[in-house]
């Protein structure tokens, strides 16, 4: 008999446990969802206000937008190619992000302006931190057709 309810006691407390452990894990689960939507909310919100009107509505601060595309850089048929630039200056430092993201601390030693079938390309030579030599292509076709529409009028 004493045997029996120290059975039963322990059956009790599995069950008690299995339960609660089993609600607490919805519980969590539940949370991580509300949480990853929540943030998936705040990440496409923020992301608005940068593009309305060319300003970041909560510091009132120009956003420069542009967009990088296409391969390494590494040749004109791998370019990097840069799209939705007005000016020069934008242009430029489209270019020296991405050359800093990708060679990191490198130095721009040349560049020069090459036209090549319908393209137009910036070719940048660098050299980098390890001190080796490195001609970087971006495509900015978009940027000089715009450019040239400017300066026809």
């Amino acid at each position: 008999m004493l045997l029996r309810s120290i059975q039963d006691t322990i059956y009790n407390s599995f069950s008690i446990n299995t339960l609660i452990g089993s609600r607490i894990r919805n519980f969590v689960v539940l949370l991580s969802v509300i949480l990853f939507v929540f943030t998936a909310c705040q990440k496409t919100s923020s992301t608005s206000l940068k593009t309305a009107h060319g300003k970041n509505l909560k510091t009132g601060k120009t956003v420069l937008h542009y967009s990088l595309e296409g391969g390494n850089g590494q040749s004109m048929e791998k370019a990097v190619i840069i799209k939705g630039v007005r000016d020069v200056s934008v242009v430029m430092e489209a270019e020296e992000k991405w050359i800093e993201d990708h060679y990191f601390n490198s130095a721009i030693e040349d560049q020069n302006l090459v036209f090549f079938e319908d393209r137009v390309y910036d070719e940048i030579s660098i050299i980098t931190i390890d001190g080796k030599k490195r001609t970087i292509f971006f495509e900015i076709t978009e940027y000089w057709q715009v450019k040239q529409k400017r300066e026809s009028r």
